[in-house]
């Protein structure tokens, strides 16, 4: 099934950039001040979860669509 992928061009598969969640969430704290924040991602029961730290979903949306923006940028820009 993984024909079916499209590898943006200077990026590693995602295979090869996995980190545990939990130690993800500890470095963040600690090394980044942040003023609000939006976390995405899969439970262990297969389940999407999303938390926010504010609840207003046009700002959610922006945020979402902001980072997209700036996530293909990298991925075009690293050609």
């Amino acid at each position: 099934m993984t024909g079916n992928i499209i590898q943006f061009p200077g990026s590693e598969p995602l295979e090869d950039a996995e980190l545990d969640p939990k130690e993800m969430m500890g470095v963040i704290q600690e090394e980044v001040s942040m003023t609000e924040a939006m976390v995405i991602g899969w439970t262990e029961e297969g389940n999407l979860f999303m938390a926010t730290s504010h609840g207003k979903a046009p700002d959610m949306v922006f945020l979402l669509e902001l980072a997209k923006s700036v996530l293909l940028k990298r991925c075009v820009d690293d050609e």
